[in-house]
């Protein structure tokens, strides 16, 4: 039976596409770089935020590498600034976190977000619930999704079996951790990148609603 659930952040359990396209896009108007419509983010996101910053350069852009770090270090200046502007849980996660956290259910997040942004989002937004673990992406500790490093070594601190474990995302990189790990994948089409790239992917499941997430949780599977 599922014991544990791992949660992904940015487009699995808050919106945070529009604080986040903002940001970068007043990154490239500072250096005179055109700017995208903010769903063009959802493309970018994902992979973490050096690779959101070098998705949104022009295709034809070969900047030297310090340029390309000085833009990193620009976007998380104004993105600090910036983050809850317009993020906002997704509709019926608050619900079924709640529910899963009465039936007992381990819960923690995994995220490619720099790791002091993912503690500060959960801080703000999440901290109604008890997440076990909240780990960003920090270089000096764990490798990006979907290297699953993080998933695997989270897992065996809380002595968990593949068999007993979720991980709940919205992208190929969430998939693909999940596969990774060994562990069943569920793929949420609200979130940034839709049901077709979940279900290419291998999702084990695609939902629709949050409330599904806790229907696959109390299955043996």
């Amino acid at each position: 039976m599922i014991k544990a659930i791992f949660f992904d952040l940015d487009g699995t359990l808050i919106d945070t596409i529009e604080d986040i396209g903002d940001s970068m896009n007043r990154v490239l108007k500072n250096r005179g770089y055109p700017t995208h419509e903010i769903f063009r983010y959802k493309i970018f996101v994902g992979n973490g935020m050096p690779n959101t910053v070098k998705q949104a350069l022009p295709q034809n852009e070969n900047l030297p590498k310090e340029d390309i770090h000085a833009m990193i270090r620009e976007m998380k200046l104004i993105f600090a600034e910036n983050w809850k502007n317009k993020s906002k849980l997704y509709p019926g996660i608050r619900e079924v976190l709640t529910k899963l956290e009465q039936e007992g259910y381990l819960l923690g997040i995994l995220s490619n977000k720099p790791h002091e942004f993912a503690v500060t989002t959960y801080e703000y937004f999440l901290n109604s619930w008890d997440f076990k673990v909240v780990q960003g992406y920090d270089p000096k500790v764990y490798p990006l999704k979907p290297d699953p490093t993080a998933l695997l070594s989270l897992m065996k601190k809380w002595d968990l079996k593949k068999e007993e474990v979720l991980y709940v995302g919205d992208s190929d990189v969430d998939i693909k951790v999940a596969i990774n790990a060994g562990v069943k994948s569920v793929g949420v089409s609200w979130g940034f990148r839709g049901a077709k790239e979940l279900r290419e992917s291998g999702a084990d499941f695609v939902v629709d609603r949050p409330e599904e997430i806790l229907e696959i949780a109390r299955k043996a599977l």
